[in-house]
């Protein structure tokens, strides 16, 4: 488990002027072949997420438990889960909201490059 930033990018255009973006290494290739592992992927946890969206899913399954982060495509919010989908192999999960820490967005192509 990596702790603090790895590497330095440049921001792609679109992002020229905003804060708070990030950006990660994807690993694992559960979301093959829309993320494989090792692309750069750059997220907002300032844009909301919405059905349908890739995310970043941080968890954290007790207190004092280190945060894992799961990229995903997201389902829908009940009052109880986070239900999520993921491309390889296919497969809905749900999170129980008691352990979702945060969802982050991951930006689109269009939102990088501004068009």
């Amino acid at each position: 488990i990596i702790d603090g930033p790895i590497d330095w990018v440049r921001r792609p255009p679109g992002l020229a002027h905003t804060r708070n973006v990030y950006a990660l290494y994807v690993a694992g290739d559960s979301m093959v072949p829309m993320h494989r592992p090792g692309d750069l992927v750059f997220v907002s946890p300032d844009r909301p997420a919405v059905p349908g969206d890739v995310v970043i899913i941080q968890t954290r399954t007790h207190a004092t438990a280190q945060i894992q982060c799961w990229i995903k495509l997201l389902v829908r919010r009940t009052t109880t889960d986070l239900v999520a989908r993921q491309i390889n192999p296919e497969a809905g999960i749900k999170y129980p909201l008691d352990q979702v820490v945060e969802v982050h967005r991951v930006l689109t192509m269009r939102e990088l490059f501004a068009v």
